[in-house]
């Protein structure tokens, strides 16, 4: 997160600031109830513990409003980065809200589908690719 920072210089900030090397992240989702539709608007990480140990407790923080995941009618997606989107799939690949319509911007899509797009992207951007698809 401070690229091109001297990194002793950052460790002092961050401990005078009260706060170690590992920064705490967090992720979320929200919930929108119509009465006649429950909208997600994003889903968390899922699986993903790339973003740290606190993260993929979206599912069970739905059941703990007692929402449970197949009463969820469209999730929506702000975009498709890891920490957005790989909560759609549970650790068997399948959907994790199976009634869901699932609604993403055409261009958000369009980009990550695109293979002139991922032919051209580094190599650490190619797994971003593949969460996204």
């Amino acid at each position: 997160a401070f690229l091109g920072a001297d990194p002793t210089q950052v460790k002092q900030i961050l401990a005078h600031a009260g706060l170690g090397e590992s920064l705490p992240t967090s992720v979320n989702a929200f919930v929108v109830n119509t009465r006649e539709r429950t909208y997600l608007v994003d889903t968390g990480t899922g699986l993903n513990m790339a973003f740290g140990p606190t993260m993929g407790r979206a599912e069970g923080n739905l059941r703990a409003a007692g929402i449970d995941p197949a009463q969820v009618d469209a999730v929506i997606l702000t975009h498709a980065h890891p920490d957005h989107a790989e909560g759609l799939l549970t650790a068997e690949k399948t959907a994790r809200f199976p009634n869901a319509e699932v609604i993403i911007n055409e261009t958000e899509h369009a980009f990550w589908h695109d293979e002139g797009v991922l032919a051209q992207a580094p190599a650490e951007a190619k797994p971003f690719f593949a969460s996204a698809r």
